[in-house]
């Protein structure tokens, strides 16, 4: 059940992204031509790099990020690519590689975080859109890349905490086996949401990085 709902979750949103990514152009018109598909993945290997222009502080933020992601892909692909494509349950190396990345994400999310904070707090700009939503006048809100990308930030930000928790409480004697067995169903479906949410932000942080350039 869980690999059949991550499955479809994932493609779900996968295609949102890719039918917003057309249906919401952030600058030029889109190039689909060969050439073009190269100078696209080029400018999106680009956005990894540290920018000459950054300070010290914002070059260390951002390599923090970038290292918090890094950590967050491997355990993706070591929590749930076993399950999802080989149907086999997390052990053996893969799960010690699992144990061993899942705190230095931790710490580097929490540190992100903090540091970026002030560049996703909410300002005047978002109350008017929620002020537009509720009179029903929303028509250019689904291309607006700063909400979203604010709202995926504090939304991940929240769910990092039930996902830490909800393994770190499992490995004290606290709860029975039925215990053990909620805490990690919780761990593994907050790690979806986690996984959904992510995909988001990655992909408006990517928007506004195309909408800056």
């Amino acid at each position: 059940m869980f690999a059949t709902i991550s499955i479809w979750a994932i493609i779900i949103v996968l295609g949102l992204v890719v039918v917003h990514w057309f249906a919401c152009p952030v600058g030029q018109k889109r190039d689909l031509s060969f050439g073009g598909l190269v100078r696209f993945k080029v400018h999106v290997l680009t956005m990894f790099f540290l920018d000459q222009k950054l300070t010290l502080v914002g070059k260390l933020k951002k390599l923090v990020y970038m290292v918090a992601l890094l950590c967050f892909l491997i355990l993706f692909l070591t929590g749930f690519v076993p399950r999802l494509i080989c149907g086999v349950p997390l052990s053996g190396y893969t799960l010690m590689i699992h144990a061993t990345f899942a705190p230095v994400f931790a710490v580097c999310a929490m540190i992100a975080i903090v540091g970026y904070a002030q560049q996703c707090r909410f300002t005047r700009d978002e109350l008017d859109w929620v002020e537009r939503l509720m009179r029903c006048r929303c028509k250019d809100l689904l291309c607006n890349s700063d909400l979203g990308r604010k709202l995926t930030f504090w939304l991940a930000a929240v769910l990092i905490l039930p996902v830490a928790l909800s393994m770190i409480v499992s490995m004290y004697p606290i709860f029975g086996t039925k215990g053990q067995e909620i805490l990690f169903e919780l761990h593994r479906y907050f790690a979806l949401v986690l996984v959904l949410v992510a995909i988001g932000h990655v992909y408006l942080v990517m928007r506004a990085k195309f909408k800056a350039d």
